[in-house]
């Protein structure tokens, strides 16, 4: 920004003037969205807090808005594919003696995950009394059944 308003000074860039500075901003090595949610963020923060403090007349950049292309979905749906889901599911399996309760969490809540359909967000807000409310139904990748879970010592978690 020194540079391309050199001479210039905050009170002299026009809204044009940063619009134009902010489009040219965008290139095959800067995306829009690093433009958008760095640089822009940046300078109307800057300018924001300098209109309020009586620097400049005009935050120049809060108008401007920055396009952002929407991206291609790559996968064909957010759902893990089996081979991911045995990963996951395998890992939680390696915490053999959780300790702490960030530990039994990890030990725990992928599987209940997989068997109640549950987010791991509502999951790992749960009180021990909730989990008799689970719905279980749920088939998972390792075959393993609620009973396998609770002689796993599910409950003692």
């Amino acid at each position: 920004m020194q540079r391309d308003f050199a001479g210039i000074g905050a009170t002299g860039i026009t809204e044009d003037a940063a619009r134009s500075w902010v489009a040219g901003l965008v290139s095959e090595r800067r995306s829009a969205r690093t433009v958008r949610e760095d640089w822009l963020a940046a300078s109307r923060s800057v300018f924001s807090w300098a209109a309020r403090h009586k620097h400049v007349r005009k935050n120049a950049f809060a108008d401007i808005k920055v396009d952002v292309p929407r991206q291609a979905p790559n996968r064909e749906t957010k759902a893990f594919k089996p081979d991911e889901v045995l990963v996951i599911l395998r890992a939680a399996l390696d915490y053999k003696q959780p300790r702490t309760a960030r530990e039994r969490a990890r030990r725990w809540a992928m599987w209940l995950c997989a068997y109640s359909g549950a987010r791991s967000g509502e999951i790992t807000q749960l009180r021990g009394i909730d989990v008799d409310r689970l719905n279980f139904q749920r088939a998972h990748p390792l075959g393993e059944t609620l009973a396998d879970l609770l002689k796993w010592g599910l409950l003692s978690f």
